[in-house]
């Protein structure tokens, strides 16, 4: 939600995980200039969510934690999702292997 409010500071690392993996599939589909700031991008937000919002250690299933099921629930802010691990894995497998045509 970009246009939420300050109060309450609501985040969703799904959706940055998700946003993650289609920067770096648009910077594989544009020319060099435009590829180039997508792929930024998207290392930046990879980078944010590995320094702040995962957890690789056995204390849970899940490695992105904050992340937003419904906007309007207060049941559904800073949970885990399976489907965030699984954009951020995509994501770092695009980077370290260029493709993930095996994903699929």
């Amino acid at each position: 939600d970009f246009d939420q409010p300050a109060v309450p500071a609501l985040e969703d690392s799904c959706a940055a995980a998700i946003a993650a993996c289609g920067f770096l599939e648009l910077a594989r589909q544009c020319e060099e200039d435009r590829s180039q700031h997508y792929y930024e991008v998207a290392l930046h937000i990879l980078r944010t969510l590995d320094e702040k919002r995962c957890h690789y250690g056995e204390v849970s299933d899940a490695i992105v934690s904050h992340c937003s099921s419904a906007y309007h629930s207060p049941l559904g802010h800073h949970i885990h999702m399976v489907y965030a691990d699984y954009y951020y894995m995509e994501a770092l497998l695009k980077i370290i292997k260029g493709d993930t045509g095996f994903i699929w």
